[in-house]
């Protein structure tokens, strides 16, 4: 039974470190998106989408610094900010 209770602990250790290490990288996927009678002046023009960002207890200032820095980086022509950008 204490073999079993330790492996669930350290299983369970094993995830959240996990969660907690991959919640720190920024992903960045490109996506051409065609729209039909489009005005002329948004052509070419890129926007960025920025989602389930989660800054509280466990992903701080930081993170999102370097989230803003990446999105200036790119110089988009429009921020949309979608979806749990605070936690907690």
């Amino acid at each position: 039974m204490l073999l079993l209770a330790s492996i669930a602990i350290a299983s369970t250790i094993g995830i959240v470190m996990y969660g907690i290490s991959n919640a720190r990288v920024i992903r960045t996927k490109r996506i051409d998106v065609y729209i039909k009678n489009l005005p002329d002046q948004w052509n070419q023009k890129k926007i960025a989408l920025v989602s389930d960002v989660h800054i509280g207890h466990i992903l701080r200032s930081n993170f999102l610094k370097r989230i803003v820095k990446r999105v200036n980086r790119e110089k988009f022509e429009m921020l949309c900010i979608a979806g749990d950008l605070f936690d907690g």
